[in-house]
């Protein structure tokens, strides 16, 4: 029986995105994404048959060294339920956002647009990570979807194998804040796993292609939705689930090599609305025809796969 992957991200993070001065002493989103996830699991894998593996994404980058002291607190303070995850075969991954504190402003600012800056904000993520957690990074996902090829390079070079930050469709950024620089149209990037170019991560690279590879989340469009039949949607399960589920069963039903590549924010369990969202979303795919075929998988269990 051909397995159907999916790759179930989980972006690890304080609930507010705007981080107030103030810091929280536990992140309670992430507390109970453990509980959930670790309470699913076991459903999961008597539905599939398979052992199941998830993916989590953990911030360390400036903005949490700003407020929590240290860029890798989340490590320091959930050490040894980190250390369970990984026992369970779960991967271990870095998420960064480029969150700049301006002072004249008292606010947060999202600078992209300083590459410098961006830069920093990875290399002081992957040196938290390794610090932390004692081994280097191959999982990553930079914030709301931003990617450019001098950081990509970067992210290559300090020996990222998987990147889980692009998604398909998306024109252009959803940033509600403040921000500076621009985001790359991901209209026409691929919706598979490939090696990309040296030149445009955006592109399948033929010859000259970097070593690690680009997953695209799943995405689909929102058709028979009025003014909307060219948009897309990025399956982050706190979404309608109405939709997500219509785009899952196209995903499932219409490819040569499907495979589901889900994300969420830990604090999805902090809105009632959103939560539902998702329990119905994940009891579709579980009930879907194809339920028996699907495989929970790390990144690079999928890839081991598909070569």
């Amino acid at each position: 029986m051909n397995r159907i992957p999916v790759v179930m991200c989980v972006d690890v993070e304080p609930e507010e995105r705007l981080i107030s001065s103030v810091p929280q002493e536990s992140w309670c989103g992430f507390e109970t994404s453990v509980k959930f996830f670790s309470d699913q699991r076991r459903r999961l894998e008597a539905v599939t048959g398979s052992p199941v593996h998830y993916s989590w994404f953990f911030r360390m980058d400036p903005q949490i060294a700003e407020v929590y002291g240290t860029a890798g607190w989340v490590a320091k303070r959930y050490f040894s339920i980190i250390q369970e995850l990984k026992q369970a075969g779960d991967a271990l991954g870095l998420h960064v956002h480029p969150w700049r504190w301006d002072r004249k402003l008292s606010h947060w600012i999202a600078d992209f647009g300083d590459q410098e800056w961006v830069a920093q904000c990875v290399r002081i993520g992957f040196e938290s990570f390794y610090e932390e957690l004692g081994e280097r990074c191959r999982y990553f996902r930079f914030g709301d979807h931003w990617m450019n090829n001098a950081t990509l390079d970067l992210i290559d070079r300090l020996g990222a194998k998987y990147d889980l930050t692009i998604e398909p469709g998306q024109k252009r950024g959803h940033v509600s804040e403040a921000f500076t620089g621009s985001f790359v149209d991901y209209t026409y990037v691929p919706q598979y796993p490939y090696r990309p170019s040296r030149s445009d991560f955006t592109k399948v690279g033929t010859l000259l292609r970097r070593r690690l590879w680009m997953i695209p989340l799943s995405a689909g469009e929102l058709s028979g939705i009025e003014d909307n039949s060219q948009d897309y949607i990025t399956l982050n399960l706190y979404f309608d689930s109405s939709t997500l589920c219509q785009i899952i069963d196209r995903l499932l039903s219409g490819s040569e090599k499907p495979y589901l590549a889900l994300v969420l924010r830990s604090d999805v369990f902090t809105c009632p609305e959103w939560y539902s969202n998702l329990r119905q979303t994940l009891d579709y795919v579980l009930n879907h025809r194809s339920s028996r075929e699907l495989v929970f998988q790390t990144p690079a269990e999928m890839m081991m796969r598909r070569k």
